[in-house]
């Protein structure tokens, strides 16, 4: 917990759930020594890095996840009729993600991200035909990010490959990440009363390869829920709470936590203080498991 932020809250129960992210690290025989305080001492402050290079060893793909999270990023906006009743226009679209969207990234990302929404054109797709195809057919290759706004105004988005995962992935049609979100969920950003950023800033975040999170204690049908943590947006803790981000993981693995901001604990009894987004200090703390190598817990903090 943050000396400078009593409100900022530790996220130990979630760091299970960040094995998904970390598992994919299995290449990493042990996780380097990093320059490591002594117990108790003040934080450093971060140090400068590469940050393209994932100096700790925990993110597998990590050059190709930051290719596409770090600097200013402009993305094209699409809308894309399907048979919904909505009709968002791409500069309508643009703005409303301009306005609520761009600052929340920048504010969780700690200015290391800055995305840019810029208006591109509309298509038309029919039954079983994909807004990416048509996006194809009007002679337009996907060559930087894309987020596609279709008509519909609730329910899944309408099919369309959305490259995501470590690395994103790439398609025949979309040579960087690409997303579709349904026109209500972009209509909720302009709306006043819903100050949070919601399920926009959750497809977004997939784009991006983040993962859901979950503490493994949420049951439905027999089956464990993943997303089911209000700490984290990817899991729909910001649909109602704009003050909620992403867990450290996520932010490491994009870019916008150093290497010099990232405690590692390996033995022994130690006390160590995170400070939230914004604050400078230790961002992330790193425990590793003995469940093998490259599998880590790691803990972070937000302030309420």
């Amino acid at each position: 917990m943050s000396a400078r932020s009593p409100a900022a809250r530790p996220l130990a129960r979630w760091g299970a759930a960040l094995l998904a992210a970390a598992a994919a690290a299995a290449a990493a025989a042990a996780l380097p020594a990093p320059a490591q305080q002594e117990p108790g001492a003040a934080p450093a402050a971060p140090v400068a890095s590469d940050v393209l290079d994932d100096r700790l060893g925990l993110i597998a793909f990590s050059a190709s996840i930051r290719e596409w999270t770090l600097g200013r990023e402009t993305w094209e906006v699409w809308t894309c009729r399907t048979g919904g009743l909505l009709r968002p226009s791409p500069k309508s679209a643009a703005t409303a993600l301009n306005n609520r969207i761009a600052p929340y990234f920048e504010w969780m990302s700690d200015g290391a991200y800055q995305p840019v929404f810029t208006a591109a054109g509309a298509v038309t797709a029919a039954w079983g035909q994909t807004c990416q195809e048509q996006i194809a057919a009007a002679g337009r290759r996907l060559t930087r990010p894309a987020l596609i706004v279709d008509d519909r105004a609730s329910g899944s988005p309408s099919p369309g490959a959305s490259p995501q995962g470590s690395p994103p992935e790439e398609s025949d049609l979309t040579e960087a990440p690409t997303v579709v979100i349904n026109g209500g969920d972009l209509a909720a950003l302009s709306d006043s009363a819903a100050p949070a950023p919601g399920p926009a800033a959750r497809a977004l975040g997939r784009a991006l390869a983040f993962p859901p999170s979950f503490g493994g204690g949420t049951v439905s049908g027999g089956r464990v829920l993943e997303d089911d943590n209000p700490m984290d947006v990817m899991s729909g803790g910001a649909d109602r709470v704009p003050t909620v981000g992403t867990i450290a993981a996520n932010r490491y693995a994009a870019g916008w936590i150093d290497s010099g901001e990232v405690a590692v604990h390996r033995e022994g009894a130690a006390a160590y203080q995170l400070s939230p987004v914004g604050e400078e200090g230790f961002q992330m703390l790193v425990i590793p498991s003995r469940d093998g190598p490259g599998v880590f817990y790691a803990l972070g903090v937000r302030v309420r």
